[in-house]
């Protein structure tokens, strides 16, 4: 999953990051086969009965800590989105996830978002109020391709994202745990407070993975990693590494024991990795979405000299800009990416030529380049990205036609000229 000409990954049955052209990295050869430290995980609690589980299956070669049984992940996953649900008795609530980008047909601006969604829906299916943690850690992949890897591990920074919805919502409940956590000197939070915070209102939500102060080669660039706030959420972080016993035993017992992370900023070459937490109590039969989202930005595309660029970059300064871009409209995102999904599979056409189309849209996100200027161009292989020959294009002007048309008129000109 992608946006159009931004690069892409895959979320795998086993609940594994993999084919990751994230860093400009767009060649077969160069694309990372693995995320093997990027991982989804969950805790839930009552009193001293513990669940805790990384949503990934055994895999062979893969780290086995933590596990979900081998059939405990239950997976759908056609373009642009993965859906899965935990299938595991001893979990004593019932857990769903999707995974997906904003790819919008007709709407060019939402499907060049580098960026994708993470929504877990938790509902609480047991008699008793339950403790309800979930974790996204991604690992610091900036500057990586396939075979090449910097010297030392860019820093990862600790930020606050909140959108004005949020902040709105939040300024009209003075109960409780808003009246603590958004608290200034001042006093309680006035209902109609402007909607700028300060430092020590909102606990970190978000993780920004490196700097644009030295960009060197194409590959390099930032990350994002932001959950979306809510007063009645606790929201903590680490920065780790799980190559390293202790920083790994420290992370696993955190989470174990209190279903939050140790706000830890790293440092001392702990930089491997950074995990946000997202925790909340879930009386009995309720429900709550937790939403993360993972956007990616490496604004260089440098070919025989010529800085290309990307197309993303143009509308936003960095990764967290982007990531908040998700938040501010996912509602938007998500339900636009479900309806053209829904609209393809009812059409009465047979599912074996449906989902050969969907699937054949990933094409326009890992196989295309999509540059600042807004050219946008189709490899004619995951092997040989070079575009704009028509003997040889990729499998790929018939969905570009069906779903952004302006693009693939635009390109048979360049082409013609």
């Amino acid at each position: 999953m992608g946006g159009l000409g931004t690069g892409i990954l895959s979320f795998c049955e086993d609940g594994r990051f993999r084919a990751l052209r994230l860093n400009n990295n767009r060649s077969s050869s160069e694309a990372l086969p693995l995320s093997p430290h990027s991982f989804l995980a969950v805790r839930v609690a009552h009193g001293d009965q513990v669940y805790l589980h990384r949503l990934q299956t055994p895999h062979p070669g893969q780290e086995e800590q933590h596990l979900l049984p081998p059939s405990g992940l239950a997976f759908r996953g056609d373009f642009p989105q993965a859906d899965c649900r935990v299938i595991d008795d001893a979990c004593p609530v019932d857990i769903t996830f999707g995974i997906y980008a904003p790819f919008v047909p007709y709407d060019y601006e939402a499907s060049a978002l580098p960026l994708v969604f993470i929504a877990f829906q938790v509902t609480n299916t047991s008699d008793v109020p339950q403790d309800v943690s979930a974790v996204m850690n991604w690992e610091n992949m900036c500057g990586q391709t396939n075979g090449h890897a910097p010297l030392a591990l860019p820093p990862i920074e600790r930020h606050v994202v909140v959108t004005d919805d949020d902040w709105e919502n939040a300024k009209h409940n003075q109960e409780g745990d808003n009246e603590r956590r958004l608290h200034t000197g001042t006093g309680k939070m006035a209902k109609g407070r402007d909607k700028t915070y300060f430092e020590g209102d909102i606990a970190p939500n978000a993780l920004l993975f490196n700097t644009l102060h030295e960009l060197e080669g194409n590959a390099d660039g930032q990350y994002g990693l932001v959950t979306r706030w809510s007063d009645r959420a606790v929201i903590t972080h680490r920065v780790w590494d799980p190559e390293d016993p202790a920083s790994a035993q420290a992370f696993w017992e955190d989470f174990g024991n209190r279903g939050a992370l140790e706000n830890e900023p790293g440092g001392g070459g702990h930089s491997r990795c950074g995990a946000l937490c997202n925790r909340a109590t879930l009386a009995p039969g309720e429900k709550r979405t937790v939403e993360f989202v993972i956007s990616w930005y490496a604004p260089r595309y440098v070919v025989g000299g010529l800085d290309q660029g990307n197309y993303y970059a143009n509308a936003s300064p960095n990764a967290l800009a982007i990531a908040k871009k998700g938040l501010v409209n996912g509602t938007y995102y998500h339900a636009s990416v479900s309806a053209w999904r829904h609209r393809l599979g009812t059409t009465g056409y047979p599912w074996e030529l449906v989902r050969p189309i969907m699937d054949s849209c990933e094409v326009l996100c890992g196989h295309a380049l999509h540059t600042r200027s807004g050219a946008f161009g189709l490899f004619q292989g995951s092997a040989d990205p070079r575009v704009n020959y028509l003997r040889d294009r990729w499998h790929s002007s018939l969905p570009l036609l069906l779903f952004y048309p302006r693009l693939e008129m635009e390109t048979l000109e360049r082409i013609g000229r």
